[in-house]
């Protein structure tokens, strides 16, 4: 079976899981601080005494979430890697023309990604204190705004941290910067890093069992459903490194000069197997593998971007469910939500789409 990334689907269900839930209970843990006390005169005060207490509950809750998503995240790559080699294998033994070679025992997946698995749990761990900072930041910059409302009379301290507490659930709370300088929504970020090393992950131990067999080229597929970013690279011939460009036409047993388009590590870092990548990677034999034409469909790409889109506001407004602090705004969030998954069936219906209810969860990966 070549390899994608559906090899890795779902592995990174229980680390994003875990994410969730740590981000609904904290915005749940805001709502609460902040709608208690509300008549007080005092409330500005009481509130900002109560950060130290927020902060301190905060860290606690992230770090056990943070232990149990690195012991989850070591047994996904491990589980993907074995995925990756099951898949070659699978591979060789449906193509016995494959290879003229004993095959070795398989590469013991502890050892083959240890160094993959040491960068990804430092990064997990790397996540705590940024997670608290905006925590903080955005409870006490909402405790403000709210003191700051009630002096003109208007409307009540509740009320104003219902507005304020709606912004919030709407975008989540902003935990991680890139490189670029966009922020993102902390359950999206796992989400997205813990997809892309899972497939890795797999990649990885496809290609490690292929090269074992003698295969040193590898043919990406041509999809349907490609996007701007991996198009270039459909049908393309890829390497893991330097190979020679002469191999032994396997019908015909001529030596003949194969075209190497690049390394696969080059064609990832372009963009291939990015998330929701289409995709998939099989061994290359020069003179036995044949192409495919899978041809285009745009308007199926257009429609699986717009389920995402889709499934994205049903997120948005559970989370505004779980800063409610008034029976109004609860019951406005709740219609949203039923608004939207009965949007999400009628688009998957009309588009001959996979219903994929876990990516409509907020404590469920997507």
């Amino acid at each position: 079976m070549p390899v994608s990334r559906l090899t890795a689907e779902g592995l990174a269900a229980q680390v994003a899981a875990v994410y969730a839930d740590v981000e609904v209970r904290l915005l749940s843990m805001m709502a609460r601080y902040l709608e208690q006390g509300t008549e007080s005169p005092d409330w500005l005060n009481t509130k900002m005494a109560e950060l130290q207490t927020f902060r301190r509950r905060a860290m606690r809750l992230i770090a056990a979430g943070e232990d149990e998503a690195v012991e989850l995240l070591v047994g996904a790559l491990h589980t993907a890697y074995m995925r990756g080699q099951a898949s070659a294998q699978g591979e060789l033994d449906t193509n016995p023309d494959l290879t003229d070679e004993a095959m070795p025992a398989p590469r013991f997946a502890d050892l083959a990604i240890q160094s993959m698995v040491a960068a990804q749990s430092e990064q997990m761990r790397g996540l705590s204190l940024p997670i608290v900072r905006a925590a903080e930041g955005a409870l006490r910059d909402i405790i403000v705004s709210v003191a700051a409302g009630s002096l003109t009379g208007a409307t009540t301290r509740l009320q104003d941290a219902q507005t304020a507490l709606d912004r919030l659930g709407s975008r989540g709370i902003r935990a991680v910067t890139d490189t670029a300088g966009r922020q993102w929504e902390l359950q999206t970020y796992v989400e997205m890093a813990t997809r892309t090393v899972t497939a890795q992950a797999s990649v990885q131990g496809h290609l490690d069992r292929l090269e074992d067999a003698g295969i040193n080229l590898f043919q990406v597929s041509d999809s349907p459903r490609e996007c701007e970013i991996c198009a270039p690279w459909e049908g393309k011939i890829l390497s893991r490194g330097p190979v020679s460009a002469i191999q032994r036409n396997r019908r015909t047993g001529k030596m003949e000069s194969v075209r190497v388009d690049g390394t696969v590590e080059e064609a990832t870092r372009a963009g291939l197997f990015h998330p929701n990548c289409t995709h998939n990677l099989s061994g290359y034999i020069h003179g036995a593998t044949r192409t495919s034409d899978a041809g285009n469909d745009r308007a199926g790409y257009e429609a699986q971007q717009r389920q995402r889109q889709m499934e994205r506001k049903v997120r948005e407004w559970k989370r505004r469910e779980a800063v409610a602090v008034t029976p109004a705004a609860k019951a406005r969030a709740r219609a949203k939500v039923k608004a939207w998954r009965d949007a999400i069936d009628a688009h998957t219906k009309e588009h001959g789409l996979p219903r994929k209810r876990n990516r409509e969860t907020l404590t469920a990966a997507r």
